[in-house]
């Protein structure tokens, strides 16, 4: 019989600025689930810190990277905590636990609650199809790049971290097989686990793309061979600069996928606001979320979006007259399964 039980760990990931954390990951059992509590004590200075870098996230920006690694350099997963928010956003349809960052700032503790779900889908608790294998492993390190306060206002003025009451809490969901000789992964499909990973990516854009014909901007989709599960692009303005980094929406006009080997495939072809507004409607969200376009391919291509060829599969941009004569930037979340 398989049952699931939450495990609390003891050890933090504590906050240091501009410094990466590591925390080990008991091998016991399987992992369902993997789950991220978040909290930055804040103290505001005799001047306070004024204009929310990224606004509307919280402290999310503060999460410049976080990778779970497999036996000491194999990433499962490496994505900054905005992007993971925006795309758990998405899959389950509400907004996950985070405190709003208020502007100009004020002293208090804010905190944003994250999940790594290892499961084909997200929403069933009783898929086995992608648990994390971790007593097949011989380690496993969840990891956190931190910031610092000019990741979340433009202007710090005094205002500072509390280190102390600054962390990152960690819990597990693990799967176990209470039948004497059996195990789990021996009754998920094909009797192994399918291998679902995450990463990014960056595009800049540095002109304007008007035509397909002449200026499209480009981009190979990879990593190759693996089967793309869902994207998720973020657009951002004038990335260069100190002080403009938030999502906007006036980046992209038209994005299309097209498979330009043999005979060429136009696998998705649409408007940029478009696609950001069947988003809203397909996904139930109460309102848009700047920047953002999601594209979930395994309900586009019935199962995925098979990228088994290097250099065929494309994202193919028309973008606006970047921002200023800085560079705007499109970032890219895949999801994918590493073994087709």
């Amino acid at each position: 019989m398989i049952q699931t039980k939450n495990r609390p760990l003891t050890d933090k990931l504590v906050f240091d600025e501009s410094t990466t954390k590591t925390l080990d990951i008991p091998l016991d059992n399987d992992i369902r689930r993997i789950t991220l509590h978040v909290k930055l004590a804040i103290v505001q200075g005799a001047t306070q810190a004024t204009t929310l870098v990224d606004s509307g996230l919280g402290i999310l920006p503060m999460l410049r990277k976080i990778r779970l690694v497999m036996n000491g350099d194999d990433n499962k997963l490496s994505v900054d905590g905005v992007k993971w928010y925006i795309v758990e956003t998405y899959e389950k349809g509400t907004t996950p636990q985070i405190t709003t960052l208020p502007t100009p700032s004020i002293t208090a503790t804010y905190e944003a609650v994250l999940h790594a779900d290892f499961a084909s889908f997200r929403q069933d608790l009783s898929d086995i199809s992608a648990l994390l294998p971790a007593p097949d492993l011989a380690s496993l390190t969840l990891e956190v790049d931190w910031g610092q306060m000019t990741d979340l206002y433009e202007t710090i003025n005094n205002t500072i971290f509390t280190d102390a009451s600054s962390n990152v809490e960690v819990s597990l969901t693990e799967v176990f097989e209470t039948e004497a000789g059996k195990t789990v992964q021996s009754q998920a499909p094909n009797g192994k686990y399918i291998d679902i990973r995450e990463g990014t990516d960056v595009l800049n854009v540095t002109a304007v793309a008007d035509s397909y014909d002449t200026s499209v901007l480009q981009k190979t989709i990879e990593p190759v061979p693996t089967k793309i599960l869902t994207h998720l692009l973020l657009t951002r303005s004038d990335i260069l600069t100190a002080t403009a980094k938030d999502r906007v929406d006036d980046v992209l006009t038209q994005i299309r996928v097209e498979n330009v080997k043999g005979d060429s495939e136009r696998i998705l072809d649409e408007r940029a606001d478009t696609l950001q507004d069947s988003n809203k409607t397909e996904y139930g969200l109460e309102s848009l979320i700047t920047g953002a376009y999601y594209i979930d391919w395994i309900d586009q291509r019935r199962g995925g979006l098979r990228n088994f060829e290097t250099e065929a599969v494309k994202w193919k941009f028309l973008n606006a007259d970047p921002n200023s004569t800085e560079t705007d930037q499109i970032e890219i979340f895949t999801r994918y399964v590493s073994s087709v």
